[in-house]
């Protein structure tokens, strides 16, 4: 194994969670074991502590790909990205038609560079906006936004669907959220160039890097989804998946659960249940977890 190959990605040190009303903010947290290192490295910061830390009092992570994070500062209104484990950290410029209510999504492959590109999606529509709109959606083209840290900047980027949609704009479930305050349907996930996008558990878009997209439906129904289930997409050992659960392990066929009081690993291929330890804020009345991801160190990246 070379020495670029030791630098990846390669095992899972925690737990960041999203606590909904922490301290009346939004707050976000790092579960882990104490004093957890990066082989012999620095000791990571679930804090952030290295960046402006009179002034990073709230933060809400937004997503995270191959060790990288990006993370929302209601401060400035601003998206950030940052390597915890090298403390490396970027402030993204703003987009001219703003971010409130649009969805960023991370891409990082620290095996093909050590470039990132942040994706903003397109506007989506509110429900009183799609009453009557018999539309198919997504649309194609579908234009959405790339900053590229190589550019440093942002530009257009059109997306052309292959095969059918996903249903017509009347017949699928809007939110009138923006996406730094919706709850649980933000998930994606990336993995062998492309990126998959969870759209409220009614369908999952695949992008790829040849600016072609296509639908996928999911086994989740209009009666499913009024009951308040909650879908997650994540990557595994084996490739993508898509469950109404928790999280996945990036590297092995473990599921991660989560509750208000504490946090479980579900192994896939024996049925062990292994007990991780307490999430709750100690104190803290209704810390009201609303999604957490599984970090995986990388000492790579721009």
């Amino acid at each position: 194994m070379d020495e670029h190959q030791l630098l990846l990605p390669r095992s899972v040190r925690g737990l960041f969670i999203n606590y909904g009303n922490h301290c009346y903010h939004r707050r976000s947290h790092f579960f882990a074991r104490p004093a957890v290192a990066v082989d012999d490295g620095p000791t990571i910061d679930g804090k952030f502590s290295f960046i402006d830390p009179d002034k990073l009092s709230v933060v809400e992570f937004v997503d995270h790909c191959n060790g990288l994070i990006l993370f929302f500062r209601p401060l400035d209104q601003a998206m950030y990205v940052c390597n915890p484990a090298t403390q490396r950290w970027a402030r993204l410029p703003p987009h001219p038609a703003g971010t409130l209510r649009r969805r960023a999504l991370l891409v990082f492959d620290p095996a093909v560079s050590p470039h990132y590109t942040v994706m903003l999606a397109p506007d989506e529509l509110t429900r009183d906006e799609a009453k009557g709109n018999h539309m198919e959606w997504p649309p194609s083209p579908w234009m959405w936004h790339e900053f590229s840290s190589r550019s440093g900047r942002w530009e257009e980027k059109v997306f052309v669907r292959e095969g059918e949609a996903a249903g017509t704009v009347q017949g699928l479930l809007f939110d009138s959220f923006g996406y730094a305050f919706n709850p649980k349907w933000r998930y994606a996930a990336y993995w062998q160039g492309e990126l998959y996008v969870d759209w409220r558990g009614e369908y999952v878009s695949r992008l790829s890097l040849l600016n072609k997209y296509q639908v996928i439906k999911t086994p989740i129904d209009l009666e499913e989804r009024n009951k308040d289930v909650r879908s997650y997409l994540g990557r595994s050992e084996n490739g993508v998946y898509f469950a109404a659960i928790d999280g996945f392990h990036p590297f092995k066929e473990v599921i991660f659960l989560c509750n208000k009081d504490s946090a479980v690993a579900c192994h896939m291929n024996s049925s062990k249940v292994q007990y991780l330890g307490l999430i709750g804020l100690e104190g803290l009345y209704d810390s009201d977890e609303r999604e957490s991801f599984v970090y995986t160190p990388c000492l790579i990246g721009d």
